[in-house]
């Protein structure tokens, strides 16, 4: 199951994609004369119509407000259905093995059509407790349809775009300072072919190793296969590997640790950080204690009066403020393991803006007049 607050975050990245890319298309030009349009699209006789008329204009204007409105949830369903009648009409008429993404994308949106409400939106924060959505089937088909395409795509890299990797490299040759040093070091024909056929090696382990719990391979597949795509010139529209962020990988990590959240009780953003926790915590091994309970005064004493940040207990040891948040992002996995790359930052950094969110907390998000009552599954997170 797509954990809900997960899935938002997807719906986020995607919507503020499509923003800039209809904003680029419109500041630029690109559909004003439609010519310039392939004529497989879908949609050709309509979009003719609105070229000799003047009306591309407003229809990339629509779309830049609907993109808005999927990014934040607002009429997502309705908004996602106009991008995807927009994605088919503006973009989606290149042939397969050219742009996957493209096509991703046209998948991406129909998901967030069918889908219902009530994951985590801009006018309510908390996802409704009976939401739920469980695309096995379309992830499972995305992942092998990127394995073939990206694969052929690949092979492609050894031909006619081979001449693009040799122009990155003329450039770099032709960079000042250290780059052209360090360029005149690499191996350009070596690097050329490991650019080419390392990222399909590691999406072939991905498959064979598909069902084990393994599939942090599948990961590294995908963001060296972004990184060859990008040396090559290819990465267009890298919005369809949306579809692969699952919320199951990597798995979490953390389950074997004694794992309690200490909260303030009576801070709105911290409530919400509990129904997050709540949400994203598929596993229910973390628990949680408000800071004005007898399991913090036990546990911290007087600390607890004092804090004003969420302090987790980890077995024995006790983390505060950076360093509790980026534990917390591991120990849930998924999507949020990677922001612990961020505890390579220098922690007087790191806490330094904890510090600036924890003193402006209450302006933020105001306390909470009320509090959503927990289920009974929910419950047993709770200490007193």
């Amino acid at each position: 199951m797509t954990r809900p607050f997960s899935f938002a975050t997807v719906r986020l990245l995607l919507g503020m994609g499509l923003a800039l890319i209809f904003l680029q298309s419109l500041l630029d030009g690109r559909f004003h004369y439609f010519q310039v349009k392939p004529d497989a699209s879908p949609f050709a006789v309509g979009l003719q119509f609105l070229a000799e008329h003047n009306g591309v204009t407003w229809i990339l204007l629509l779309s830049i407000l609907m993109a808005f409105g999927l990014a934040v949830g607002l009429a997502r369903r309705w908004a996602a259905l106009w991008l995807w009648m927009a994605w088919l009409a503006f973009f989606d008429a290149t042939p397969i093995w050219r742009d996957t993404d493209r096509i991703l994308v046209t998948w991406l949106l129909l998901l967030f059509v069918l889908v219902p409400s009530g994951e985590p939106q801009i006018r309510h924060w908390n996802a409704l407790p009976s939401w739920k959505v469980a695309p096995l089937f379309p992830f499972l088909s995305t992942f092998i349809f990127l394995a073939s395409q990206w694969g052929l795509s690949l092979v492609l890299l050894q031909g006619e775009s081979a001449l693009r990797i040799d122009h990155f490299w003329t450039e770099l040759a032709l960079a000042p300072g250290w780059v052209q040093f360090l360029a005149n070091l690499l191996p350009k024909a070596g690097l050329s072919s490991l650019i080419g056929w390392a990222p399909g090696l590691l999406f072939v382990v991905a498959l064979l190793y598909f069902p084990m719990r393994t599939r942090k391979w599948a990961l590294f597949g995908i963001l060296f296969f972004h990184m060859a795509r990008w040396l090559a010139g290819l990465a267009l529209f890298p919005l369809g590997s949306l579809l692969l962020v699952w919320s199951l990988w990597p798995v979490a990590s953390q389950e074997k640790h004694k794992i309690v959240v200490f909260f303030d009780g009576v801070c709105g953003i911290c409530n919400r950080f509990v129904q997050f926790l709540l949400a994203e915590d598929l596993s229910g091994h973390i628990k949680m204690a408000p800071l004005q309970g007898k399991t913090a005064q036990r546990k911290l004493g007087e600390r607890a009066e004092a804090l004003e940040t969420v302090i987790v207990q980890v077995d024995e040891r006790f983390l505060e403020r950076s360093d509790a948040a980026l534990f917390l992002a591991k120990s849930l996995g998924g999507g949020w393991a990677w922001f612990s790359l961020l505890r390579f930052l220098p922690r007087g950094f790191r806490d330094f803006c904890y510090k600036l969110v924890a003193a402006n907390r209450y302006r933020i998000l105001k306390p909470a007049e009320t509090c959503p009552i927990p289920s009974p599954e929910q419950r047993t997170r709770f200490l007193a």
